[in-house]
């Protein structure tokens, strides 16, 4: 349900990963041009008929902003069975709400995907519902770890893992603008700056992942006494940067709880 850049994501993937094959996928959306682009690039089916797709369906995945989440359910509930499976991608929304949306005991597991799904380098946190199977959490695990890695969570860390995995890559790319940014300040091209800071950036992340190195050791191995790293961490220091970060990501937490709390006083 929903074919934006989330949904095309994990098709991308779980296809790639032979989890899935086109003839067992029907890709649902309200927009008619961007199901013939989903068509005609992974040879899968394509539907308006929501309901009907859920209904000739095992597992639907709820790919649509939570704005658009209370239509869709609403569209589906008559349709939905405790024998389907239910994935939601919807920032900020419970397996409550969906639950208590579709009104019946629905086998519910939410998941918050990030964008670096799309390069199927991804990281996806799972929270099952109270009325998932324990083979939900599993089959759901299989599937997100076919664009990325996974991480099972209780519902309640579910806000504060978005706001760091799911909102990071926003995060990221600022930092890697202001890098070129400066690069270009300095005299760099832009084209040379950006290799420098994409690359610097992969390549520490790798580091830190393949070693399981702490960051804050990485940051000491780079940082020489009286050198050039220390002068400039004593700038981002002074201008509050690891503050800002910490501030920014607890916004993006209480951001999502708000989408939740919304919804539900939109009852």
């Amino acid at each position: 349900m929903g074919s934006g850049k989330m949904g095309e994501a994990l098709l991308k993937g779980t296809l790639a990963a032979h989890f899935l094959h086109p003839k067992q996928v029907v890709m649902c959306d309200i927009l008619p041009h961007r199901l013939v682009e989903i068509a005609d690039r992974y040879g899968v089916s394509t539907s308006q008929d929501a309901r009907t797709s859920a209904r000739d369906s095992q597992v639907v995945i709820l790919s649509v902003k939570p704005q658009d989440i209370r239509a869709v359910l609403k569209t589906i509930r008559e349709v939905v069975e405790e024998d389907h499976l239910l994935i939601s991608i919807a920032a900020g929304v419970s397996t409550t709400f969906v639950e208590e949306e579709l009104g019946k005991k629905a086998r519910v597991v939410r998941v918050m995907p990030n964008t670096p799904a799309m390069s199927l380098a991804g990281i996806s946190v799972v929270s099952p519902g109270r009325y998932a199977h324990p083979e939900d959490a599993e089959y759901v695990l299989a599937f997100m770890s076919s664009v990325g890695e996974t991480m099972l969570l209780p519902e309640e860390n579910q806000n504060a893992a978005m706001a760091i995995h799911g909102c990071g890559p926003a995060y990221f790319s600022l930092f890697i603008e202001s890098l070129v940014d400066a690069g270009i300040s300095m005299g760099l091209s832009k084209e040379v700056s950006s290799k420098l800071a994409v690359e610097t950036m992969f390549g520490s992340a790798r580091m830190l992942k393949e070693t399981g190195m702490e960051a804050s050791e990485l940051r000491r191995m780079v940082t020489s006494p009286a050198g050039t790293t220390v002068e400039a961490l004593k700038v981002l220091e002074e201008n509050r940067f690891r503050y800002a970060v910490i501030k920014a990501v607890e916004r993006a937490a209480l951001r999502a709880r708000e989408i939740g709390e919304e919804l539900e006083e939109e009852r």
